[in-house]
């Protein structure tokens, strides 16, 4: 299993990256989820992955294209 900090450091990134309107109630939450030990924490309903060998990273994600031009003059 992950260790805590890990939850902790990826939520972190999560609400400076995304900047949720969270309010204090689901801050509170989500601190005591993160405080809690991982063998506490019920996966009954969605098992953790421990065998990641067929995984493709991105295989959904497309990014955004956006035709550029560029242009230099040799003049300076």
């Amino acid at each position: 299993m992950l260790h805590t900090k890990r939850y902790s450091i990826i939520l972190s990134l999560m609400l400076v990256i995304h900047k949720p309107k969270m309010t204090p109630e689901i801050m509170a939450e989500l601190e005591a989820l993160a405080a809690m030990p991982d063998d506490t924490i019920d996966l009954s309903d969605m098992p953790e992955v421990t065998d990641w060998s067929g995984w493709t990273r991105g295989k959904f994600y497309r990014s955004i294209k956006k035709q550029a031009e560029l242009r230099s003059d040799l003049d300076g």
